[in-house]
């Protein structure tokens, strides 16, 4: 198992002074420019014998301050400093968020602010000197969930003398408001000849069955899908065998569904006497070949 803990945070501040200095006094402007940066991730990762990847991601807070940047203007006079506005006309406030697709996606929302000076007066300074700059990025969570957690294997289970397989992803952020639990898992019974499929969205539910019979008096193969737990297709394909020394009768079935109704069927028989005669007789009923 692996734990961990990040928290990387931290601050830089440059500050540039341009001014007289006159030995018993100094006069003059100052900028004052600082970064900070304060982020938190906790989490879990473990691997066990079967390869399984368990991953368990907390988010403690509610902000995460990925970025702030600022500028300040300082008069200096005889060692005292005074905050400066400098220019404020035509100042440019920009503040842009990420839309719904995220927010039900994650539960989350990223913003980025910018404020900076755009002054069109002709003895204006040139930019950084007109005005005090600020940006930052910050992440806002917006639903009550605390982790997010991710699970993803591929076992091999022997089972009656055959090996059989099963595969899962699932994603999930217990205790959200917003259902988003994504799983998908496919199984492969070897020993029964049967492979099975999920799907679980919050949108859609979806299964597929499908099973085949290789025996000596029954050939048969059988696929189902279901969507929100109702029947969307199914198709049979099926052929008894009844084999005798002097005779072999071989009775097809086919039937072919979307959702409860039948869209095609094929029942028959064929019968093959050694040597003598050949006898077979089908029946097609298909609303597909009907008129409308």
């Amino acid at each position: 198992d692996i734990n961990g803990y990040i928290k990387p945070s931290g601050a830089i501040e440059f500050s540039s002074v341009m001014g007289l200095d006159a030995f018993v006094a100094q006069t003059g402007l100052k900028m004052v420019s600082t970064l900070h940066t304060s982020t938190e991730v906790d989490g879990l990762i473990k691997l066990d014998e079967s390869r399984a990847i368990t991953a368990k991601f907390n988010m403690p807070k509610d902000k995460i301050e990925i970025i702030n940047v600022k500028t300040q203007f300082f008069i200096v006079n005889k060692g005292e400093e005074r905050e400066q506005a400098m220019l404020t006309d035509n100042r440019v406030e920009v503040s842009k968020c990420s839309g719904k697709q995220l927010e039900n996606a994650l539960g989350l929302r990223l913003c980025a602010d910018l404020s900076y000076p755009a002054s069109n007066k002709a003895d204006a300074p040139y930019f950084p000197f007109t005005g005090p700059v600020t940006a930052a990025v910050e992440l806002n969570k917006v639903d009550d969930h605390e982790s997010y957690e991710f699970e993803a294997y591929l076992k091999t289970v022997k089972e009656k003398g055959s090996l059989n397989r099963i595969a899962k992803l699932s994603f999930n952020t217990p205790g959200s408001k917003v259902d988003r639990e994504i799983s998908a898992e496919i199984s492969l019974d070897s020993a029964d000849k049967k492979i099975s499929a999920s799907l679980k969205t919050p949108w859609k539910q979806a299964t597929v069955d499908g099973s085949v019979v290789n025996a000596k008096e029954l050939k048969s193969a059988r696929f189902e899908v279901t969507v929100d737990q109702k029947p969307a297709f199914s198709a049979l394909s099926e052929i008894q065998i009844d084999s005798r020394p002097k005779a072999t009768k071989v009775s097809p079935n086919v039937e072919i569904r979307i959702g409860n109704k039948p869209i095609m069927t094929m029942v028959g028989d064929a019968k093959y006497v050694n040597g003598e005669k050949f006898d077979t007789e089908m029946t097609l009923d298909s609303s597909l070949l009907k008129s409308p």
